[in-house]
């Protein structure tokens, strides 16, 4: 009775929507992509839209040099073994530049879309979701056109063109805002991952007003301190299965016999009690692991320990890897504060012609790390007025350099 309550209690703060029309006109303008819809129901709307297989190819063909792009190379932070500060934003490989100018009508229209009209909603509606047979929105159509705005922003960079380069981030932003309010595992990975993207992409863009650095700097800030996260998701998902077998096995059988409880139905009820407070105790256990005192090796040794009843043969429906994700989820969390770091100081200088320097400042709560709790940024400025930003100390099993920058003065006319 306890874990219904829980259960109910824990849906009742599920906001419910239905699909609405920017949603359909979005899976549709992805389809001339090459892209699947989250719902292919949006397709048979008039006017009818096929997916274009020719565009989806050509895309499934440059998809891993994109990922690499956006994963690898825009990631890059801090300074080499000789002393070189890395400058990334990298430049685009000839043939992802000839692949977006192809295009780029395509995406436009998307950015457009995203840019004039209400967000895209796709269904959230807990008691379909309830049912096994119910088709969770992919959202890979949504991972990919994100994919493809940042590199469209990466370009506009590169073209000196600002104005351009902040409307596709702007239209990025909107669409990962709509997904990142979904409580479901897919929709917080595809929206921790492009958080990511959008993150490291502005912290290394130069000539931002004051007004786009604080904009900015508020929205990152927000977004570490009231997204759901990774590890939301995955809650959500164990209580959502929880709560499919235990409706599921009610319907096989309301006996009110004495020797109901003996029943393979209620074995599997209490079976399933089991699992499920196992996997939320799992969830618990990462919520309250300090990423920067805890290696990825260690978190599974701990998982480890976590079991379900002896009786009970069932596995606990938790993802695999699910320490690789909250390692994943943890890092995303100190890049974007990073960047908020970063956007800080940019704006600091604008204001003040001169560079932050805390080092040895008392510690304020905007300097605290909230994915270290025991840390803090330190700004250090250098002898040729450069200013390095860091983490007080290096993360357990995370190279220091993945979470420092070097901030040169601002080049002027």
């Amino acid at each position: 009775m306890q874990m219904a309550a829980h259960s109910e209690a824990f849906f009742a703060e599920i906001s419910q929507y239905p699909k609405n029309k920017s949603a359909e006109r979005f899976d549709q303008l992805g389809a001339a992509l090459g892209f699947l819809p989250n719902d292919a129901q949006s397709l048979n709307i008039e006017p009818v839209t096929p997916i274009n297989t020719k565009a989806q190819k050509r895309y499934l063909a440059l998809q891993p040099a994109l990922t690499y792009l956006l994963t690898e190379q825009l990631g890059k932070t801090g300074e080499t073994a000789d002393g070189e500060v890395l400058r990334p934003i990298p430049s685009i490989p000839p043939h992802l530049a000839a692949y977006l100018a192809s295009i780029q009508p395509d995406l436009i229209a998307i950015q457009t879309h995203l840019l004039a009209q209400a967000p895209p909603q796709w269904e959230i509606n807990l008691e379909r979701m309830f049912n096994e047979d119910y088709p969770f929105p992919g959202l890979t159509n949504v991972l990919n056109t994100q994919k493809l705005l940042i590199l469209s922003a990466i370009s506009y960079s590169h073209q000196n063109q600002p104005s351009e380069m902040l409307a596709a981030l702007e239209a990025s932003w909107r669409l990962n805002q709509a997904v990142a309010q979904r409580p479901d595992l897919v929709a917080q990975i595809a929206a921790s991952i492009t958080a990511d993207y959008q993150s490291t992409l502005l912290r290394h863009t130069e000539n931002l007003s004051q007004a786009q650095l604080s904009q900015w700097q508020h929205r990152f800030s927000q977004q570490i301190q009231q997204q759901r996260s990774v590890l939301d998701g995955v809650r959500f998902n164990v209580w959502l299965q929880y709560q499919s077998l235990q409706q599921s096995l009610s319907k096989v059988t309301e006996s009110s016999n004495l020797l109901a409880v003996f029943s393979p139905v209620h074995q599997f009820a209490i079976a399933n009690i089991d699992t499920a407070q196992t996997a939320h105790r799992t969830i618990d256990l990462l919520r309250s692991t300090n990423v920067c005192e805890t290696s990825e090796s260690a978190i599974e040794v701990q998982l480890a320990t976590i079991q379900t009843a002896e009786w009970n043969d069932a596995i606990a429906p938790l993802p695999a890897g699910l320490a690789t994700r909250w390692k994943q989820e943890s890092d995303r969390t100190l890049s974007l504060e990073l960047t908020q770091q970063v956007l800080n100081a940019k704006q600091h200088y604008q204001q003040h012609q001169q560079w932050p320097n805390h080092e040895s400042q008392t510690v304020s709560q905007q300097l605290r790390s909230r994915a270290c709790p025991n840390e803090h940024w330190v700004y250090t400025l250098k002898d040729d007025n450069t200013l390095h930003i860091r983490l007080s100390a290096e993360p357990v099993s995370i190279p220091s350099q993945s979470f420092q920058m070097f901030l040169t003065l601002p080049v002027t006319d």
